[in-house]
């Protein structure tokens, strides 16, 4: 998807025969692994050539996708999931999509003075502590998706999410659903963010400027 020329979502309007639910563009853009896809195109190639076909069947509608149009569906975890576990699978995979954006917005580290001011800036606008100690500096960054990120860290990358006891198991979670205690909080995220940016920088620092180039793996940039 990162390299796709176009990207057209077909989503016309209808109901599902056994629970009765409407199934159309706006139920596509609150599934989680939906969103996850839109993701990987914006972060490869912006929101240009993305299309939206939807509507009745006998008059579907073509339109191109704007930035406002996609931005809200962008927030992957907090999207619908059958399986809420699946929702661990997924964080490898968005963290190769934010190392590579780092990567090629050139990202730079923040000095302590930078870092105090972001800080200070944080506790003013009432923002939740997750933003206040990260090592890059992001006032200069200018990619549309990696500033709505940045803002917005707490919801792209929650720490834990809370998983229902009743969740059913299948091959694929059998492993995480057997290791659930009681209780149901599981870890997302953790910590892994501020330390993915942080080997971002370090292999940054290593990197001749001729060599960032976009086509070249992110394996190195996931801790």
């Amino acid at each position: 998807l990162r390299t796709a020329h176009k990207f057209i979502v077909i989503a016309p309007s209808a109901t599902q025969s056994d629970s009765n639910v409407t199934c159309d563009l706006e139920s596509y853009k609150q599934r989680g692994w939906c969103r996850a896809e839109l993701l990987a195109k914006v972060c490869g190639s912006g929101s240009r050539e993305l299309y939206f076909v939807h509507g009745k069947v006998e008059e579907l509608a073509v339109q191109l996708a704007s930035w406002h149009s996609v931005n809200d569906s962008l927030f992957v975890f907090e999207g619908d999931f059958t399986n809420p576990l699946d929702k661990e699978q997924l964080v490898a995979p968005v963290l190769g999509l934010y190392s590579s954006l780092l990567k090629r917005s050139n990202v730079r580290p923040a000095t302590q003075m930078q870092q105090r001011s972001t800080r200070v800036r944080s506790l003013s606008n009432s923002r939740r502590a997750f933003t206040e100690f990260s090592s890059i500096y992001f006032d200069t960054v200018t990619d549309h998706v990696l500033k709505l990120i940045h803002n917005n860290r707490a919801r792209f990358f929650p720490k834990t999410h809370v998983v229902d006891a009743s969740v059913e198991v299948t091959p694929a979670n059998a492993t995480a659903r057997a290791k659930m205690s009681a209780t149901t909080e599981r870890e997302l995220f953790g910590s892994l963010v501020l330390r993915m940016e942080q080997r971002v920088l370090d292999v940054l620092a290593q990197t001749p400027p001729s060599s960032r180039t976009d086509s070249s793996s992110t394996r190195n940039f996931i801790c």
